[in-house]
């Protein structure tokens, strides 16, 4: 697979995922971009990020971030007397 082509699908498994996450695993990402300094359009309904332009190293950063907080929330605990 391309590395153009990794990152579309990264971007696309961002897209879709990051409505399920609650408002502080999306300040995650807002960390993780902050950390790398990157800019962050801010508007009146939120911010916005052109995952387009973003570095893959980046996004991949963001998709692993994304994919550890899901597979943790859907983990199931036993509880033995």
């Amino acid at each position: 697979m391309s590395e153009e082509t990794s990152t579309s699908t990264s971007i696309s498994y961002i897209l879709e995922k990051t409505p399920q996450l609650v408002r502080k695993d999306r300040m995650g990402i807002l960390r993780i971009l902050v950390k790398h300094k990157l800019k962050i359009y801010e508007h009146s309904d939120g911010c916005r990020i052109n995952l387009d332009t973003v570095p893959q190293h980046i996004v991949a950063e963001i998709r692993q971030y994304i994919f550890n907080l899901l597979q943790e929330n859907n983990k199931v605990y036993y509880i033995s007397d």
